[in-house]
């Protein structure tokens, strides 16, 4: 159980990618046996602590780290006494001599120096599994506020915890806020004559500590008790602020603060007053922190002070703007709040709902500034200044302003227009396979403030390396050119100007052909590395903007380029290809949405297919291309028409999805010179609502809004528009709005031709509302307008649809035959396979699908025909189980290759997983084999693992396979229970 009084600090020493879980056991160092603490408190609200250690080395790494013990301290603020220690080695119990104590001053950091110390004690006779034991008694000497008692302890969330208990006898009451996800806590609260008495006990062993990047830790994940002897945060800031006020009511300001105001008062806006105070400041300061005393540590300087030195922390920055920004007649005050640094550690950031009472967590001092309804956040320190910014190590963060009566606050992140990237690169391609380019930039936000922090940190070089790479050039093999452009501007508000580059490896030959490189925008990495199993919310904390161009002259793209479209509630990804005069363009969007991605998000197959959505998009980072030889523009888009746009989405089964994506770049390219061609604005709406789908089962309301967005306005102008009103409808039908789809559908009638379309719809709607012979007689109408072999196979497809939903499975296998006879369709092939299944029909199903993955080896089609094996597989089990076959007979070898063939087509296919379990330790039931027991275990946990099967639903199983593996008899095995459904007879015998 740790313990920590003046802030809660998590060691996380296990950092790893965002596909990790909670760190494992055996990764860590040593573990803590047990911690019993025996704490008073005084009616002032001082401590004295007594507290018993004991640690055990799990490894080589534990035994270093706990052969000398070390315990940190205040001086003049905390009394420190060691009682006693020592080792326990293979039973022997070894002392340390306290005389042999050391207390040697703490390594400070290299930006500030320290006053603590820290307290030393050597143990000896140390190997892997020894314990150490020590008791440490604290007696508190100061406060940073009269009457203020905090302290946290936190439940396994640094190493593994074993155990421990903590009284606490108290002259004052304190308050109490338990977070307890992992139910280890026990807490009694009671009464002993005029003292509080609370009792904390973990009451079984923890370990968890994400590991993984740039986690959120919020209530759901940590265990931890925070007491305080105060409640409300005016308690706690009053007097603080009653000092910083004091330090502030000095009316003289010094002579260089005063020249810095005169320079600010040119200034129009807020914003630049402000960033002229904070970039002048920053220029004539240096960051040095004089820790020495306890004072010293919590409160700034004094203004003359901090203008003789020219030196000085977070809040002395902080002090100075805010003096210098009243002078200006600008309401501000000092703040404090918490810091993330995310270049140091894991980057692991708090829920702001984990500070419930008054406790001093904060690490960082800023500004707070207030106009009219409008609030700044402005952090001094920083050496870049752009104050109507809130820069990502703050944003999100608890914060206090330090004024009487204060309440505690959130700051909230920037929004995402406010950093963005803007850039147009020009490409000439030379012969020797380079470019030659000219790139337009406008940087703002996150984007500018790195690219100036890193040429005034390090260097200009640096910092344009930056650049280039946030405007899509090469700085590995471009030489780029920045006449006039200077990056050491500390008022970082934005980034603008145009360079060139030469030297850039541009295009490639491969097979006679040339390729040009079209690398997408470098902010998307990020977004590449977070799917998987997470078990922390992720903290993104830069919401953006990109909008970037590249033009190549003298070549065009070889066939249609579709380009990517991906809308999710995350993040957005669009990249176009064009042709234009000169030659080809490629246009990206990229947006961040959020700052903050929810860990059910992150492990949702909607967020695992959308980036793997920017994974496929990647390939059209390499465009095949040829040389413009005086074709015109018109000639060079002879290909794209309405005509051609409509034949590429009318594309059959999967070939749909890509279909609409080749008709989408096609509308787009047309729509540049008719922005307001209706037909062209229809069919980019129905693009757009197919291009993001991957299964019924992953909600696409983003592609639907898009497509939505399109729609309202064209039926707007075209109030009383056939084709608009049944789409208006197909949209409320997607996004299973039932009554709006009823209303949307009367409209598109009474006003539509009765042809094809609207049968068809018609049938859909019926459908939908289960009125299936409504739907039936509505698609045979349908048919009977089809004019091409593809409507009448779709006409085809939805009559069996309408006859299976009606129980005529015979005649519903018919119709979708006869479909795909018309149209080669493998989702209508998977459908009748469904069918097939349906009716037991396990041979035609399974010789359907192999037919299917022959020509269209798809994800779905496997998964499909893996299912189809496994289920054949297991009824046939079932079968021999009810008429007592021998675990030898021949048919049950049939059924495992029949479970083995599932899942070769689909490795996660989880009931052959569990059918192979299943057969598995029937036989291991029958034959005392201990091999078929390993292997039925094995198949359970493959399904546990890569099926995400409920463990819980065969535990009983696995335990009894454990058993049985570790010596106990087969009867306690229970595999091969009939699951068989009732309809299906056992065999005469």
């Amino acid at each position: 159980m740790g313990m920590n009084k003046f802030a809660f600090i998590l060691m996380f020493l296990f950092i790893s990618s965002a596909r990790a879980n909670w760190a494992e056991e055996k990764m860590a160092n040593f573990e803590i046996v047990s911690t019993h603490a025996q704490i008073t408190v005084d009616k002032n609200g001082l401590s004295t602590s007594t507290t018993d250690y004991e640690m055990r080395a799990l490894n080589e790494q534990g035994r270093q780290a706990l052969v000398l013990q070390s315990h940190p301290f205040y001086p003049d603020v905390t009394k420190v006494d060691v009682l006693r220690a020592s080792s326990v080695t293979d039973g022997v119990e070894t002392p340390v001599n306290l005389k042999t104590l050391t207390t040697r001053p703490v390594a400070g950091t290299k930006y500030g120096i320290t006053h603590a110390k820290e307290i030393v004690i050597p143990f000896s006779n140390i190997k892997v599994g020894s314990t150490i034991k020590y008791t440490l008694r604290e007696k508190e000497l100061k406060q940073l506020v009269k009457g203020l008692f905090t302290m946290e302890f936190t439940f396994g969330a640094t190493v593994p915890e074993l155990g421990g208990d903590a009284t606490i006898k108290s002259a004052i009451p304190l308050n109490l806020a338990t977070s307890d996800p992992w139910h280890v806590i026990d807490l009694k609260e009671s009464k002993q004559g005029q003292l509080f008495v609370y009792e904390i006990k973990q009451t079984k062993s923890l370990f968890k500590v994400p590991a993984e990047k740039s986690a959120i830790l919020r209530k759901d994940t940590i265990s931890m008790i925070q007491i305080s002897s105060m409640k409300e945060w005016k308690e706690f800031v009053n007097p603080i602020a009653d000092r910083y006020e004091k330090i502030l009511s000095d009316k003289q300001l010094p002579s260089v603060f005063e020249s810095i105001v005169k320079k600010a008062s040119f200034e129009k806006t807020l914003a630049d007053k402000i960033d002229v105070v904070t970039s002048e400041l920053a220029s004539i300061m240096t960051y040095s922190g004089e820790w020495t005393s306890f004072d010293k540590m919590y409160f700034p300087k004094s203004l003359s002070t901090i203008s003789k030195l020219k030196t000085g922390d977070c809040k002395d920055f902080a002090l100075a703007t805010t003096a210098m920004l009243r002078r200006l007649g600008i309401s501000a005050n000092v703040a404090m709040t918490i810091r993330k640094n995310g270049r140091e550690g894991s980057g692991i950031k708090f829920d702001p709902a984990l500070e419930p009472f008054p406790m001093q967590k904060f690490n960082h001092a800023i500004v707070k500034v207030k106009d009219n309804d409008k609030v700044l956040w402005v952090d001094p320190t920083n050496i870049v200044s752009n104050s109507a910014y809130i820069y990502s190590d703050i944003a999100g963060s608890s914060a206090l302003e330090i004024v009487k009566n204060a309440t505690f606050e959130t700051i909230p992140y920037p929004a995402k227009k406010l950093s963005s990237i803007q850039s147009e690169k020009i490409v000439v391609v030379k012969e020797d396979n380079t470019g030659e380019s000219t790139v337009k930039f406008d940087l703002s936000g996150e984007f500018s403030k790195a690219i100036a922090e890193t040429a005034l940190a390090e260097n200009e070089d640096v910092g344009r390396k930056v650049l280039m790479s946030f405007t899509g050039v090469d700085p590995r093999t471009g030489t780029s050119y920045f006449d006039g452009i200077s990056l050491k501007d500390r008022r970082s508000k934005s980034l603008k100007g145009t360079f060139n580059t030469t030297s850039e490896r541009i295009a490639g030959d491969k097979d006679g052909k040339k390729y040009l490189l079209t690398p997408l925008p470098i902010v998307l990495r990020g977004l590449l590395e977070l799917p998987g199993k997470r078990v922390t919310d992720v903290s993104v904390d830069v919401m953006y903007d990109v909008d970037s161009t590249i033009k190549f002259k003298g070549y065009d793209f070889v066939g249609l380029k579709s380009g990517c479209t991906i809308l999710t509630p995350w993040f957005e990804l669009r990249r176009s290809f064009f042709k234009n005069i000169d030659g080809f363009e490629v246009q990206d969007h990229v947006e961040l949405k959020t700052n903050a991605i929810s860990k059910n998000d992150i492990n949702s197959d909607k967020f695992s297919m959308a980036v793997g959505d920017i994974e496929e998009c990647a390939e059209t980072q390499t465009v095949e291309v040829k040389k413009i030889e005086g074709q015109t523009l018109e000639a060079r888009l002879a290909e794209y028409s309405l005509l051609k746009a409509q034949e590429k989405f009318d594309s059959p089964g999967p070939a749909s999805i890509s279909g609409s994506r080749e008709a989408l770049h096609i509308v787009d390219q047309m729509l540049l010179t008719k922005p307001k061609e209706k037909e062209l604005l229809i069919l980019k709406a129905r693009s757009l609502r197919r291009v993001g789908y991957k299964s019924e089962m992953v909600d696409r309301s983003e592609y639907l809004d898009a497509a939505d967005a399109i729609l309202n306005v064209l039926n707007a102008d075209y109030p009383n528009d056939p084709k608009i009103l049944i789409q208006k409808t197909y949209s409320s039908y997607y996004r299973k709005d039932n009554a709006r789809m009823a209303q949307d559908f009367q409209k598109a009638f009474s006003v539509s031709p009765k042809n094809y379309e609207l049968y068809i719809l018609g049938g859909t709607v019926a459908e939908r509302m289960r009125n299936y012979r409504a739907a039936l007689g509505s698609y045979s109408k349908a048919y009977t307008f089809a004019k091409t072999n593809h409507e009448k196979a779709a006409a085809e497809a939805e009559i069996g649809e309408a006859l299976f939903f009606l129980n005529d499975t015979n005649n519903a296998i018919l119709h979708y035959r006869n479909s795909i006879a018309l149209e080669e369709n493998a989702w209508a092939q998977g459908r009748l396979m469904d069918f097939y299944q349906h009716a037991n029909r396990w041979d035609d199903a399974i010789s359907l699908g192999e037919e299917i993955l022959k020509k269209n080896p798809y994800g779905v089609a496997k998964k499909a025909l893996s299912s189809i094996y496994a289920q054949k597989g297991q009824n046939l089990f079932q079968l021999a189980l009810r008429n007592k076959i021998s675990p030898n007979d021949k048919k049950m070898d049939d059924i495992e290759s029949l479970l083995l063939t599932g899942l070769k087509h689909h490795s996660s296919c989880g009931d052959c997983l569990i059918g192979l379990a299943e057969l598995y330790g029937y036989k291991a039931q029958k034959t005392d084999s201990r091999e078929f027991a390993q292997k039925s275990l094995t198949y359970y946990e493959r399904a546990f693992k890569d099926a995400d099967v409920d463990p819980q639903r065969f535990a009983h199983n696995t335990n009894s396979l454990k058993s049985f593996l570790a010596g106990a008899p087969t009867n306690i095995l229970n595999q091969g229970e009939s699951r068989a459904p009732s309809n299906i007879p056992a065999s005469p015998q």
